[in-house]
């Protein structure tokens, strides 16, 4: 359950990686989000790290807040 689970973080930070526009400002930044965000979600299918985890989670949760404060 919990490898198809990290597969389907895995494919979402993908689909999100190849959404960023190489060209904005904050690509570097979001970049090295995705980086360790990446090798948390690899290291995570060899060793079950949910510290690490939750540290992927908070970092999307918090963009998320960020971005819909900004709709407003």
């Amino acid at each position: 359950m919990a490898r198809k689970a990290l597969d389907r973080a895995s494919a979402a930070l993908s689909a999100i990686r190849a959404g960023t526009d190489a060209d904005h400002t904050m690509a570097p930044v979001l970049g090295s989000m995705f980086d360790a965000a990446e090798r948390a979600l690899r290291g995570a299918m060899v060793r079950f790290q949910p510290v690490s985890l939750q540290a992927v989670r908070d970092d999307f949760m918090d963009i998320r807040t960020a971005l819909g404060a900004a709709e407003k």
